[in-house]
């Protein structure tokens, strides 16, 4: 079996230095950055098969009541701009 593809909004924001910022609406907490657009998509890409991957080890290892679906978490305010939200 080869690999799944599965297509995912990307909302992307430019700081005022000039760096990408790559959100994925529908992962919580997938963000990448780049300098160009091109490398703000690479690297979303990349967050994405990382995020996906981990969800199915926490999936495959936790407990069912661990489990929330993603509805009912709640997420900070609206991304407004790559400073104020990014944390490292």
């Amino acid at each position: 079996m080869g690999k799944q593809y599965q297509e995912f909004a990307i909302n992307y924001y430019q700081d005022a230095d000039g760096i990408f910022t790559a959100q994925v609406p529908a992962i919580r907490g997938c963000v990448a950055s780049g300098r160009t657009l091109e490398e703000a998509y690479r690297n979303a890409a990349d967050a994405i098969e990382s995020c996906l991957e981990a969800r199915a080890k926490v999936a495959a290892t936790a407990p069912l009541s661990m489990l929330v679906p993603s509805a009912l978490l709640v997420g900070p305010q609206p991304f407004k701009n790559h400073r104020s939200n990014f944390r490292r």
